[in-house]
């Protein structure tokens, strides 16, 4: 199949996978944005996460899947001056699917760590938007891609508060993600016997 046939193939199939989607009701993962801080600084970097909680036998997918999957993107809408850096995965999972299928992903609750830097000229005493389109591929026999629109509300403030409520769970999720990036390594292949 030439590039031309390809794209116009994408092209049509677009339109009919966005209709497609399942309705938030019967997803799988349900999406949270939460922050670390109750109020920012000028000039403060911070962590937001986005928080799957995946129902039992399902899973979403790791930057590298394997053999099949996508993985979680966020596109974010952020006050003016604010800058997102890249997710910081946690290690992943091995998901052996049989017939040789090996993917990495997530099951359960899970983390997903976003540092943010606010600019220097950030005025206190004001409520910020922080917006993010979240989409991502659940599965479990079948898979079915899954977008959430989420927005998180911080206050401005002339020194940072940390949120006391979340301090620990977003220590847990940083040493998750500060413990490695790659998944655990295959098993040796077979040999044969002779």
């Amino acid at each position: 199949m030439n590039c031309k046939s390809l794209t116009l193939l994408l092209l049509l199939l677009v339109p009919a996978l966005a209709s497609s989607l399942p309705a938030a009701s019967k997803l799988k993962t349900q999406a949270t944005l939460l922050s670390e801080q109750e109020s920012i600084a000028p000039g403060q970097r911070f962590s937001v996460a986005l928080r799957f909680q995946i129902a039992e036998h399902w899973h979403t997918y790791w930057r590298n899947a394997g053999d099949a999957g996508l993985a979680t993107k966020i596109t974010w809408d952020l006050p003016p001056g604010f800058v997102a850096g890249e997710i910081q995965w946690p290690t992943p999972q091995r998901l052996d699917l049989g017939a040789g299928i090996v993917n990495f992903g997530y099951e359960g609750d899970v983390w997903h760590l976003v540092e943010i830097q606010a600019p220097q000229d950030l005025k206190p005493g004001q409520t910020l938007t922080f917006q993010a389109r979240v989409d991502w591929l659940e599965c479990e026999e079948i898979c079915q891609p899954g977008q959430a629109d989420l927005t998180l509300k911080i206050k401005s403030a002339a020194e940072s508060r940390a949120n006391p409520a979340l301090s620990a769970a977003f220590q847990k999720a940083a040493a998750k993600s500060r413990s490695g990036t790659k998944p655990r390594p295959f098993p040796p292949p077979a040999r044969a016997i002779k």
